[in-house]
Formats: structure tokens, C-alpha cells, sequence
């Protein structure tokens, strides 16, 4: 079984944004996005949207990224941008 938000994991590992760096960007702690990350608590629509915004992804991507429950029906691997 895939982890929770693998779909937002593997795009902001691509983009090169680590927990820190969101946290801050969504006025949060890094522990807040290492909880919301593993499906411990649910992120805010504002904090979805914010972070396609980040990505840089049209919001009609917004289920593929946030899927119900935090899991991803396809498994799919981090690759790094260069």
C-alpha cells in the first residue's frame, strides 16, 4: 500500500520543496505538515489550493493530489526535476 498523499509527496520532492519550506509558505509547523502528510490530520481546502498554487498545478488536478482519505489509487515513484 502506497503512503498517504504519495501523489504530493512525489510532486514536491520533484520540485524540490521539503516540509520546512512548506510548512512555511502555509504558516504552519513542520510537524502540522509531517501530520497532514500521513493522513494524522486533514489539510484545509485554503492550504490544498495553496499549495497548486505552489506546484504550480491547475486546480481541476486538485482530487489526483488530495484524494479521498489521502490515498492514491496508482503508486508512483519521486523523481527529482533537474
Amino acid at each position: 500500500m502506497s503512503r498517504p498523499y504519495q501523489a504530493v509527496r512525489a510532486e514536491l520532492f520533484a520540485n524540490e520543496i521539503g516540509q520546512e519550506l512548506l510548512a512555511r509558505r502555509l504558516r504552519i509547523s513542520a510537524h502540522t505538515v509531517s501530520r497532514k502528510l500521513n493522513a494524522h490530520t486533514e489539510w484545509t481546502l485554503e492550504e490544498c489550493y495553496q499549495i497548486m498554487d505552489l506546484l504550480g498545478r491547475p486546480y481541476t488536478d486538485l482530487p489526483l493530489l488530495f484524494p479521498r482519505k489521502g490515498r492514491n489509487e496508482e503508486g508512483r515513484k519521486c523523481v527529482r526535476k533537474h
